[in-house]
Parts: structure tokens; sequence; C-alpha cells
């Protein structure tokens, strides 16, 4: 680890890579892990000396949630694609329950099977 830098604060080598990331836009880091826990750097406490890294205050306006964009928005359909409504479908003829040739049964089978 290249100790090109040092804390602002406590006068610790720091890493250029640390300041470059944790620092403000000159590099210049203003805290550094020896003085500061590691949730303050996250919040932006080695940006300026006045900072020390607590969450900012509600700004009204900037922070209020935004309105969600759908992605998967597939396009309207064509003039050739039949569109099908749940109404149509519901007052159409299914076959109820499928169709398998190869099986059959008489009654004195079932009989049988629900005597069990």
């Amino acid at each position: 680890m290249p100790a090109n830098e040092t804390c602002q604060s406590c006068g610790t080598a720091i890493s250029t890579a640390f300041a470059r990331v944790f620092g403000d836009n000159n590099d210049d880091a203003h805290a550094c892990l020896s003085c500061t826990p590691t949730a303050a750097l996250k919040a932006g406490a080695a940006v300026a000396p006045t900072r020390d890294g607590t969450p900012l205050v509600y700004r009204p306006g900037y922070d209020d949630p935004q309105p969600a964009t759908p992605t998967d928005t597939s396009p309207p359909p064509s003039a050739d694609e039949e569109v099908v409504h749940l109404e149509d479908l519901r007052h159409r003829d299914h076959p109820r329950g499928t169709r398998d040739d190869s099986f059959s049964h008489t009654d004195s089978e079932f009989e049988a099977l629900v005597a069990e």
C-alpha cells in the first residue's frame, strides 16, 4: 500500500486510492480508518473537516421518492394479431380435463376402487 497521502485530521499515512475514493475533489481525506468509524467514512466524513459522517437531513423536493417507471413494457398488439379478452374465454366451451384414448375402465373396476 503506497502511503503518499496523510489524513488531514490525525496525520496517519493513507493510500492515494483511499484519498481519491473517500476524500474531497482535491483528493484530500479529512478522516481515515484510524480516527473515524467505517460507517462515518461511508457517509462522507472524509470529504470535509466539518462533516462528521451523520446522514444528511431530509431535503424536501430532492429526497422525495420518484415514481416507478415500468421497464418491461410490451408493444401494443398489431392489427393482424388476435386479441383475446378474459370475458371471451369464460364463455367458450372448454373440454373438461384431458382425454387419453389409451385409458379406459369399466364400471366394475371403478366400483372396486371406490370400495377400497
